[in-house]
């Protein structure tokens, strides 16, 4: 819960967006990540740069 939530300074950004090609890295039920060989892939990501303040959507397409 955000008591004093507060924004970000107007300026220039970077969001990098990810996506795990095998689906998500949630593994399946009874395994735990400690004795697990479940592999979802590497992860594949984007970076997208962006103004703050912006009225449009910050977009990314993987993959490209």
């Amino acid at each position: 819960m955000c008591v004093n939530p507060t924004c970000a300074s107007a300026g220039h950004y970077v969001a990098v967006m990810c996506a795990y090609p095998n689906g998500c890295p949630a593994y399946p039920p009874g395994i735990s990540p400690a004795n697990s060989s479940y592999d979802a892939g590497q992860p594949v990501c984007v970076k997208v740069p962006f103004d703050y303040p912006n009225t449009a959507e910050v977009v990314g397409i993987l993959g490209q």
